[in-house]
């Protein structure tokens, strides 16, 4: 967090920071200590999981690898925090605790997002570049199920 701060106060053209650090305590931390420094300066989380928690610390958000593939959710629980319905914000970020269960099933994030829009029925292929490789097909049938207990399953086909 020393670094960080010490970049926040040395220079004003950095505006903010996507901590992709799976750590409330440490989250806690760098809000309050960057808040503290510059309240202008935006905290967002990287991890899914940490989204609302990082909103309840005072943070601004976050840059969230499901995001690509389900954006409605993440922003209808960004909206109803900023609105204080709170109860809403909370019942959208248990969806995202449950879509958050696919990185159990894939091998990497990446892979995982390019797969799952595929299988939802996005003009994409599942390919990704070296390092990264393609799902296996028990795999991407483990995703498919996944999708359709989700009702997710080729939805942008049907829209």
């Amino acid at each position: 967090i020393n670094v960080i701060k010490r970049l926040v106060i040395e220079h004003s053209n950095i505006i903010g920071i996507k901590n992709t650090y799976e750590n409330f305590v440490y989250m806690k931390d760098l809000v309050s200590e960057i808040k503290s420094i510059r309240r202008d300066f935006s905290v967002l989380t990287g991890v899914d999981e940490m989204i609302l928690p990082t909103l309840l610390l005072g943070g601004d958000g976050g840059i969230a690898a499901l995001a690509n593939v389900i954006p409605r959710i993440y922003r209808e629980l960004y909206d109803a925090w900023i609105d204080q319905r709170i109860n809403e914000a909370i019942e959208k970020y248990r969806y995202v605790i449950e879509l958050s269960k696919v990185y159990r099933i894939t091998s990497l994030y990446p892979v995982a997002i390019k797969t799952m829009l595929y299988l939802m029925g996005a003009p994409i292929e599942p390919l990704s570049r070296e390092p990264l490789y393609r799902e296996s097909e028990e795999v991407v049938e483990k995703l498919r199920e996944f999708l359709m207990r989700q009702g997710l399953y080729q939805v942008l086909k049907r829209e």
